[in-house]
């Protein structure tokens, strides 16, 4: 009787691969620093104010009858980011770093693009003042704003041709300051232009000469 065959040998465990540690993709950003900045006690010492603008455009967009386009944005919200360096001294009045409010939009609660007008563009402007803080007595100030301009579009198709809509929105702010018995209110009078405009093949219908609209350049804010 032959022998029976030898068992086969065991395998030599390969060492599994060494785990790979990799972050979601995340458009928060974690960033350590050292020790916040201080207050400076000192109202002599000059403070530097800055006031970021941001906008928020969110139109509704829907064909209407006779091939017209209806876009609807009755609203916006504007937010204001306010830093101050130095930070402001304890004794100074507390103010909102972060503002967050609705400006109406009247001329644009309910707008059409229609072919038979050939009007391809629509453009108005809306305005806000906010108060941005006290400054204390005869404090030294500089003032500066900077702004972020947004812009998308939406895309219709008819069953023959893509027609975009096109929106826009830029702010931007003017400083004041009133005088009070014991500070200053530095406020900013907001100037927000909003416009609606369209491209792409479906354009040719709302132009003049019939030659559809190129599709807008957006420079960084």
């Amino acid at each position: 009787t032959p022998a029976p065959a030898p068992a086969p040998a065991p395998k030599k465990a390969e060492e599994a691969p060494a785990p790979t540690l990799q972050a979601p993709q995340s458009t928060t950003q974690v960033i350590v620093t050292g020790e916040a900045e201080k207050p400076a006690e000192d109202d002599s010492v000059k403070r530097n104010i800055t006031v970021e603008m941001k906008v928020e455009v969110e139109p509704a967009v829907s064909p209407g009858p006779d091939g017209t386009i209806v876009v609807e944005l009755p609203t916006i919200k504007v937010k204001l980011e306010t830093t101050v360096s130095p930070p402001m001294s304890s004794k100074a009045s507390p103010f909102k770093p972060t503002q967050e409010f609705v400006v109406k939009v009247p001329d644009f609660a309910k707008v059409a693009f229609d072919p038979a007008k050939k009007v391809a563009r629509f453009e108005t402007v809306v305005e806000q003042t906010a108060d941005v803080l006290e400054i204390p007595g005869d404090m030294q100030v500089s003032v500066a704003s900077k702004s972020l301009s947004p812009w998308g579009s939406v895309t219709l198709n008819d069953g023959k041709e893509d027609t975009n809509v096109h929106h826009t929105a830029s702010i931007a702010g003017a400083f004041a300051v009133a005088d009070g018995e014991d500070s200053r209110t530095l406020s900013i009078a907001l100037k927000c232009t909003v416009l609606l405009l369209l491209s792409g093949a479906g354009s040719a219908k709302f132009t003049e000469d019939g030659v559809p609209l190129e599709k807008p350049s957006h420079n960084a804010a």
